[in-house]
């Protein structure tokens, strides 16, 4: 197993810098997830680490060898695409036998690392089958299968989920999942799904405009957002934003967005304070965490019902306070939430210890 570490990695195409100082480390046998919005700089990233893409600064080191200068050959780095890219005059076994007789690999070692994957991905029935034949779920295994024939020290894998529909994909990830764990591979995932970088990384890598965003496990990722970008991006439904003005009531530090007023947590007024910014911020507000008010109260606002949704057990209700519409999510089984109807009056209260504070000009998280 091969520890993964990127210093500063820049790339460019055409003058142009799509990944920007990219540094982050990916341990000896983990599952790394590289989630964005396309166009983020994810496959360009990937492509650097392989070194298929031109480098014009950083280091990209392999199990603590400099592998910056050297071709892609000489890696010994495994990359799977969202296409398979398979070839489709060629059978499942001969497919993973190409690499191996290109490497030249002794005929006997092929067969023994052909079966070893067959086994470990229950391919064994569809060895002489061609691409054509197989589901797109198996076609996906059979891409993977091959990048493991390689018994590659890295394992890169670009949005390989992504042509398969809704139900597979949650099949195929839990399958990986398992594989990855079984076979303690160092692996880098590509996604631009929010849900699979949380199901599968035991660390997230947050890529925007070729730049790292945050780097962290998936509950630091969704409760402690280094900025807007990353709190809007992770979420079902996502976070609420509402820009508020600071005011100060005695000690405290107060937030006001329109009829809301929320007192801050101490620790967090303090640091908002420290921070030297404007009183202009911008409240994070998850849908969870608003609730329906039993009394007026500090941190409660009197809303109007703007459109409710019931999905499966729980409930999703858009509330307009005063010029803005908050979302929140609760359960079916509270009547008088799943009884709210439009323009109804409803009484909102938010939990103020789970309210975020991010700057209103840079987005940068505050408290």
């Amino acid at each position: 197993m091969t520890q993964v570490r990127l210093e500063n990695v820049r790339v460019a195409y055409d003058g142009r810098e799509v990944v920007r100082d990219a540094s982050f480390t990916v341990e000896s046998g983990e599952l790394a997830v590289l989630v964005g919005r396309s166009g983020s700089g994810k496959t360009s990233l990937l492509r650097a680490i392989t070194g298929y893409a031109p480098m014009t600064g950083g280091r990209v080191v392999v199990g603590g060898t400099d592998v910056t200068g050297q071709p892609p050959a000489k890696r010994d780095i495994a990359m799977v695409f969202q296409s398979y890219a398979l070839y489709p005059h060629m059978t499942v076994d001969e497919n993973w036998r190409f690499p191996l007789e290109a490497a030249k690999v002794p005929k006997a070692e092929q067969d023994a690392r052909v079966t070893r994957v067959a086994e470990t991905l229950q391919m064994r029935r569809l060895l002489n089958r061609y691409p054509r034949e197989l589901s797109g779920g198996q076609q996906q295994r059979v891409a993977i299968g091959r990048a493991l024939v390689r018994q590659p020290q890295i394992f890169l894998l670009d949005e390989p989920l992504g042509a398969l529909d809704a139900k597979l994909r949650v099949e195929a990830r839990s399958a990986f999942k398992s594989l990855q764990r079984d076979l303690g591979t160092t692996t880098l995932y590509v996604t631009h799904d929010q849900a699979e970088a949380q199901a599968l990384g035991s660390k997230i890598v947050v890529l925007d405009g070729g730049v790292v965003q945050q780097v962290g496990s998936p509950d630091e990722i969704y409760d402690d957002p280094a900025n807007t970008f990353v709190a809007g991006l992770f979420g079902s439904p996502p976070m609420n934003f509402l820009p508020a003005t600071l005011e100060r009531d005695g000690e405290a530090v107060v937030a006001r967005s329109g009829p809301l007023a929320v007192a801050l947590p101490a620790v967090v007024g303090q640091k908002v304070l420290a921070a030297g910014v404007a009183d202009q911020v911008t409240l994070g507000v998850r849908p969870e965490t608003i609730s329906r008010g039993a009394e007026p109260g500090p941190g409660r606002a009197v809303g109007r019902v703007y459109v409710t949704e019931p999905i499966g057990h729980n409930v999703l209700v858009d509330v307009r306070l005063g010029q803005e519409l908050v979302r929140m999510r609760g359960h079916r089984d509270d009547d008088l939430l799943a009884r709210l109807a439009p323009d109804d009056e409803i009484l909102v209260a938010v939990d103020p210890a789970r309210v975020l504070v991010f700057d209103r000009g840079s987005g940068a998280r505050l408290g």
